[in-house]
């Protein structure tokens, strides 16, 4: 995700130096996304092949802080799909967070 400098709005158990660290790991995959869309409870960003291992440890890392939401690795032939649903509110910010 890449979180903005704005105050976070969703629950998250990371501290805020842990928080930067993610969020910035998170940026790093900027140059590998495809795509960014909004689903019915959610959001979807397809990330380039090359980022299958560290979209799918970043996610598994991501389930551990920010348990109310479900984290989906999936890898296709032309890409990885990370699907992230859960309650409207926090999804949002999150998805304000990735730039959806």
């Amino acid at each position: 995700m890449w979180v903005t400098e704005a105050p976070r709005s969703f629950p998250c158990e990371l501290s805020e130096p842990d928080l930067a660290e993610r969020a910035e790991e998170w940026r790093a995959l900027r140059p590998l996304v495809l795509s960014r869309v909004r689903t019915a409870d959610g959001y979807q960003v397809a990330f380039d092949l090359a980022a299958l291992e560290r979209v799918d440890r970043l996610a598994k890392a991501e389930r551990t802080c920010c348990g109310w939401a479900t984290w989906s690795v999936e890898a296709h032939p032309d890409h990885v799909a990370l699907e992230v649903t859960g309650p409207q509110a926090p999804v949002d910010a999150l998805a304000a967070a990735f730039e959806v």
